[in-house]
């Protein structure tokens, strides 16, 4: 960084002069945005913050932003209107997602009420009749589906079919 100047002698005293100025240039600033983790089943957006004045990611593409749906590094290269590059990496991983199992009574007489339950713990249940607790109460016939999020913010659904039965009595 500086200036810099040559001068050549020949044999016969001749000189010649160069100069040239010699100045560092910035490489982008660069950083991923989005998060490193995604539900299974899901995807995560990943952008960039750069001043760079272009950039593409390993995967090949300079999208905007990236959908990923597959846990692995990835990274980015943004590159400077005077040729400075900048490189920036995420390791994204995939989380589980939760697996409920309602179980129950399936199959019961008018005027009963059923029980439906999950046969884990997890954070928060939401059922279809509105319900919100591992437990639900029934007395129609009806798919039930009850939703639940893990502690990992991921949620899962599952469903099951409950019968009223309504014997008739012919006299």
């Amino acid at each position: 960084v500086g200036a810099y100047s040559l001068t050549v002698t020949d044999h016969l005293g001749c000189e010649a002069v160069d100069s040239v100025e010699v100045v560092e240039e910035e490489a982008p600033s660069l950083s991923i945005l989005g998060g490193d983790t995604f539900c299974a089943e899901d995807s995560l957006q990943l952008s960039v913050a750069t001043n760079g004045i272009s950039y593409v990611w390993s995967i090949g593409t300079a999208d905007y932003p990236i959908s990923i749906n597959t846990a692995s590094d990835y990274s980015v290269t943004a590159t400077s209107t005077n040729g400075c590059e900048a490189v920036a990496h995420i390791q994204v991983q995939e989380l589980p997602a939760p697996v409920p199992q309602i179980q129950g009574d399936t199959s019961f007489c008018m005027g009963e009420i059923g029980q439906l339950f999950v046969n884990d713990l997890f954070d928060d249940y939401v059922w279809s009749n509105s319900d919100q607790s591992i437990q639900t109460e029934v007395s129609t016939t009806d798919t039930y589906f009850v939703t639940v999020t893990a502690s990992n913010g991921c949620t899962g659904v599952d469903s099951i079919d409950v019968v009223v039965n309504d014997p008739q009595v012919d006299i």
